[in-house]
């Protein structure tokens, strides 16, 4: 922004940026372990100028911790008028030495309290490290290094680098009573990284490496070009204006504005890495947001009940299906203030594919007949509800529940579909499976035929299958007789074979055709014929009228007369033989 001031001349006024001031003591406070020849005395607090102050500035102690008061970290500090900056300092040493109230050489000097504490680095320890975080990337500051000891003159000496760059050490130390550029501090003009960081190296030269304290003097805030302020970090910006006058107005007395730079709004948003849905099971969701401020700290939750998920650190858990309500904040970070208002975001948790098959227990096929067949599947999902089903005709099968129906032979196309169960989606569109249903054989039971007289009629034959189903007959030996359903016609004398048939239906095969015989026999029949009365000789001829019982006209043929002779030997007749003249016997028939 532009400055606007005035002189009274008429003339320009020039500006300028009043240097902020930080000042450092190390001190032991009360309670601190620290080494020294007072044990853990408190240190006390340094109060007035030192090296470049004025009168009045504050100065912040900060004490060790750990053994021996060895390090400290993050330590928040105020500017010289005890205004809080974004500036924190961090150390290491061997060890926090204090000297309590003890006057020594110093005493009476404004710098007494100054001289009472200060880390310690020895010959053959390794180097130690002062941090001072929270500068503005990139400015220019003027580092006092404060490195004498607790006594005047003596041969102790310290080296600094700042950032890398050359190594800058002390002479021989100066009286406490006057300080001395190179010999009891040293001045460093520095520049603050792109993080906002003086990395500073100290190390023993000779005798042992004191680190006082330390004032740190530059723009926090501001800068100034010509009349326009650029504000460069948080905390008091004082802006002095000035006219020098010409030759007809004196240089008009300086006037010093103050004012506060307080923390930039920091803007953030969930990264657009994050999905706005994710499916179920899909494991877990990587969190991570954007912000305009430099090295932003995010905190990710969630205001979700935790059966949908829950959020650990950048990590989300899905934990069921529904809507994820994410959120995030974030810390005050360099000149940016804290998002204490969390952004939002919902994140989608849709169901799981459910994955369903029938169970391999289900046949590839089976045989007409056998039974039922109990259907079973499986899926991914927890506690499934299946539905079974068939696009097949009716006769083939049925399905009811987890029941296959064989109706009868042919291919039963077998469905499943399954309902939403927990955290997985429906299924759908049915899954098909195949059942060829094998026809059955069957076998006929005929018993044997009796043979039959011509003419004694019709009879019915009877037979059955085992498949229950109705056995046809039908013969070959027409001449004999014929079927008429289950009727037997004899016609003629012979043979008559009876052929049983099962032709079968959809469950059933054909069964083996099977064959009875039996004979059909000529009918018995007689003649009534009556005896002719005794006729003369020369007598007229005659016609004879005899009948059959067939109804048949009957034949007739004149029987020869027979004369039959034996030979014999009557009682008292003399004959020969072996039985002398015994009788021979008649013979009839």
């Amino acid at each position: 922004f532009t400055l606007g001031a005035t002189a009274s001349s008429g003339l320009a006024p020039s500006y300028s940026v009043v240097p902020s001031l930080i000042d450092v003591q190390f001190g032991c406070t009360a309670g601190t372990q620290c080494a020294g020849s007072t044990g853990n005395a408190s240190t006390l607090q340094q109060s007035g100028p030192a090296v470049i102050g004025s009168a009045g500035d504050v100065w912040n102690m900060v004490s060790g911790v750990g053994g021996l008061g060895t390090t400290g970290t993050n330590v928040p500090l105020t500017d010289s008028t005890g205004t809080s900056s974004p500036v924190t300092v961090s150390w290491t040493s061997d060890l926090l030495y204090t000297v309590g109230t003890r006057p020594g050489n110093f005493g009476s000097t404004p710098y007494r309290n100054l001289m009472s504490a200060y880390p310690v680095n020895h010959v053959g320890q390794p180097a130690r490290s002062i941090t001072i975080s929270g500068l503005v990337p990139g400015a220019q500051y003027s580092l006092y290094m404060i490195t004498q000891g607790d006594v005047g003159a003596n041969s102790r000496r310290t080296s600094f680098a700042v950032n890398g760059g050359t190594a800058v050490a002390t002479t021989a130390g100066a009286d406490i009573g006057t300080y001395v550029n190179g010999q009891n501090y040293v001045l460093l003009t520095v520049t603050a990284d792109s993080a906002g960081v003086l990395y500073v190296v100290w190390q023993v030269v000779s005798g042992e490496a004191n680190v006082n304290g330390f004032q740190l003097a530059g723009n926090l805030a501001c800068s100034v070009s010509g009349s326009t302020v650029t504000l460069s970090g948080i905390g008091p910006c004082t802006i002095q204006a000035s006219q020098q006058g010409n030759a007809n107005y004196s240089a008009a007395a300086p006037v010093n504005r103050t004012f506060n730079v307080t923390p930039a709004a920091q803007t953030i948003a969930f990264a657009n890495t994050i999905p706005s849905s994710v499916v179920f099971g899909s494991g877990p969701v990587a969190l991570s947001a954007t912000s305009n401020a430099p090295s932003p700290s995010f905190t990710f939750g969630t205001t979700s009940a935790s059966t949908v998920c829950t959020v650990s650190g950048t990590t989300v858990t899905l934990v069921g299906i529904g809507t994820c309500a994410l959120t995030v904040t974030a810390a005050a970070t360099g000149n940016y203030a804290a998002v204490s208002t969390p952004v939002t975001l919902n994140l989608t948790i849709t169901a799981a594919t459910q994955t369903i098959a029938f169970a391999n227990t289900i046949p590839s096929s089976v045989v007409f007949g056998s039974g039922s067949v109990a259907l079973s599947a499986t899926s991914n999902a927890p506690s499934p509800s299946f539905t079974f089903g068939t696009t097949s005709a009716s006769s083939i099968c049925t399905v009811s529940g987890t029941t296959v129906t064989l109706v009868g032979g042919g291919t039963c196309s077998l469905t499943v579909t399954a309902a939403a169960s927990g955290n997985y989606a429906a299924v759908t569109t049915p899954l098909t499976r195949t059942l060829t249903i094998n026809r059955s054989s069957q076998s006929i039971t005929f018993g044997n035929l009796v043979d039959r007289v011509f003419g004694s009629g019709s009879f019915t034959v009877a037979a059955t299958s085992d498949s229950g189903l109705a056995v046809s007959f039908s013969t070959s030996t027409n001449t004999a007789c014929t079927v008429t359903g289950t009727t037997v016609a004899l016609i003629g004398l012979g043979v008559c074979t009876i052929q049983a048939d099962q032709a079968s239906n959809s469950g059933y095969a054909p069964a083996t055709s099977v064959f009875r015989t039996f004979t059909v026999y000529q009918l018995s029949q007689t003649i009534d014929f009556a005896a002719p009365s005794d006729r003369p000789l020369g007598a007229a001829p005659f016609t004879l009228g005899a009948t059959a019982s067939s109804g048949l006209a009957p034949s007739y043929s004149v029987v020869p007369s027979l004369i039959d002779v034996q030979f014999g030997c009557t009682a008292g007749t003399q004959c020969a033989g072996s039985t002398g003249n015994a009788s021979t016997l008649q013979q009839s028939g």
